[in-house]
């Protein structure tokens, strides 16, 4: 689960870094990803907020973007990994 996590922080990063060149076309891509890998990994806080960064990048909404980012990255700090054992 932490690499899993890392990998979601580094996407985010993406993310911006795509907006920064306002390019939405990666927003949506890692969206869709983050969307999908969330719901595999059963954490419905990242799949909802891939879903909505995929649906704000569809319209080019990058202020609705950066606010998901910014709400996911709040849950990611907020996460406890426990290790049973």
């Amino acid at each position: 689960m932490p690499n899993y996590l890392d990998s979601v922080r580094r996407e985010m990063g993406e993310i911006l870094k795509g907006l920064d060149l306002k390019d939405c076309k990666i927003a949506h891509y890692l969206g869709h990803q983050l969307k999908e890998s969330g719901e595999g990994y059963g954490l419905p806080e990242i799949t909802r907020a891939g879903a909505a960064v995929k649906l704000a990048a569809a319209t080019a909404d990058e202020d609705e973007i950066r606010r998901q980012i910014r709400a996911l990255a709040a849950f990611l700090d907020r996460v406890e990994i426990v290790r049973a054992g």
